[in-house]
This record gives structure tokens, sequence and C-alpha cells, in this order.
């Protein structure tokens, strides 16, 4: 990877080496050389930002904010993810990935909204009213038994 960073500066490609520099950031981050990754995806972001690349810069903040969910920095997460569904949004680009790992994130750090219980609707109540007990059953004669018709 150096050695492409190095042969993308020489030939002046600037969007290359930015990208090769995000890429080399998920490497060390999967090798488990976490500041150095972070470093990596900083420079790369950087690289990106300052070449107008909105969604490239996206993705990279998007990696970076899976590092940081995986060393457990959720405030430096929330705000990566947050950033990286923005620009995404921004250059109009469909990425369902930015906002799952928000979520992930919004989960961890226990922000995620509850959802309301609510009572069931009115036209439901002849269905729920039996409380998890079977209604009962009979004959229609009226013997009551068990595997025939309801008359709930």
């Amino acid at each position: 990877m150096r050695t492409a960073t190095a042969i993308a500066e020489e030939i002046h490609d600037a969007t290359t080496v930015a990208q090769t520099r995000r890429k080399q950031g998920e490497s060390l981050h999967a090798l488990g050389r976490t500041s150095e990754a972070e470093e990596a995806f900083k420079d790369g972001i950087a690289r990106l930002d300052s070449m107008g690349e909105t969604a490239r810069s996206g993705d990279g903040k998007l990696r970076l904010a899976h590092l940081y969910l995986d060393l457990g920095r959720l405030g430096e997460a929330e705000a990566m993810a947050r950033a990286a569904v923005e620009q995404h949004e921004r250059a109009q680009v469909d990425s369902c990935e930015a906002g799952a790992v928000l979520a992930r994130v919004l989960v961890a750090a226990g922000k995620a909204p509850r959802r309301k219980r609510s009572p069931p609707p009115r036209w439901l109540a002849p269905l729920t009213s039996w409380r998890g007990r079977s209604p009962p059953l009979t004959w229609s004669s009226g013997r009551s038994t068990r595997g025939w018709q309801s008359h709930a």
C-alpha cells in the first residue's frame, strides 16, 4: 500500500493518493493497528475533502465510524456516522450502510428510540380479550369440547 501511495504521489494523482490512504486505514483496522488506521483514515478524508470528493469522503468517514465503534469511542463514532450520512445525502448516494452504522452506534450508546407500547385498537378487542387463554370451543349443541368450532 505504501508503494501505491508513493507511485500516486509521484505522478501527482491526488484522487488515487487519497483513496489509497483510506484503503490503508481499512487494512490497518483489520490488522488491529488502530492508531495507524485512524491516522490513515483522517489523512485520506482530509485529502478527499480538499478535492471536493463528497461521496468518497463520506465513505472514509463511514469507515472511521466503524473503527471508533469497535474501539468503544461512541461519541466520535456517532459524529462520524452522522457526517457520513449527511455527505452521502448531499452527494445523492444511496448509502444504506451509513444509516445502518449510525443505527448501530445509537443502539450501542443507548440512544435508540424506544417503541411506545400502546393498547390494541378497539376493533381488535374481541380477538385479544381472552388474554392468553383459548376461546371456548363448543359443539353446535353447546357441549364443551376441544378441537371443534369456536364461538368467540
